[in-house]
């Protein structure tokens, strides 16, 4: 029975309310928090319509290309963009936008995922662990990890960083600042 119905292995979250990490069962669709008791969804958000409610989840977002979300904050784990993004985010996993646009909000994210083709433009900054552009982005970004460009990708800004990979074919236009990774201690 487990081939056809495979156990799911458990979810990773962090509580909104008091940053305590635990974990919960893959099917939950909510949990309380152990250290503050504190309300967390699990829910997936599926968007095809206009959205303007806040959105505070520990699941995946979709905004499919009917969708809008704007002027509320977007708090979750992965967050895919094919429709339309007006407002503040924060990922605790991928942000990947498949869309083209302006992003007004700020953007906290775990990895920052720009696909082939797509023009985006980001009015505030971008803060991310690791970033890969394969399209046309304008804003600042910074990340403690690497930045990425793919062999088609054009950054246009300023960029701080670990490490800047620039594949044949990518340019990037603006400052560079190279930051240095602290050592993990002994």
């Amino acid at each position: 029975m487990r081939l056809l119905h495979p156990v799911k292995p458990p979810r990773d979250v962090t509580c909104f309310n008091c940053g305590h990490a635990f974990t919960t069962i893959a099917e939950a669709q909510s949990s309380q928090c152990p250290k503050c008791s504190g309300y967390v969804s699990l829910l997936d958000y599926d968007i095809t319509t206009h959205w303007d409610r806040r959105i505070q989840t520990c699941g995946n977002v979709v905004i499919q290309k009917s969708g809008s979300v704007s002027g509320v904050t977007l708090r979750c784990h992965h967050l895919t963009v094919l429709g339309e993004l007006a407002g503040p985010v924060e990922c605790s996993g991928d942000l990947v936008i498949r869309s083209p646009g302006k992003i007004i909000g700020t953007v906290h994210c775990r990895h920052l995922r720009i696909e082939k083709g797509v023009r985006v433009e980001f009015l505030n900054p971008v803060t991310a662990t690791t970033a890969t552009i394969d399209g046309h982005v304008r804003g600042q970004i910074s990340c403690s990890g690497a930045v990425t460009l793919e062999k088609r990708a054009r950054l246009q800004g300023l960029v701080r960083t670990s490490s800047f990979i620039v594949k044949p074919g990518a340019k990037h236009t603006g400052t560079i600042e190279m930051t240095t990774v602290p050592n993990p201690p002994p």
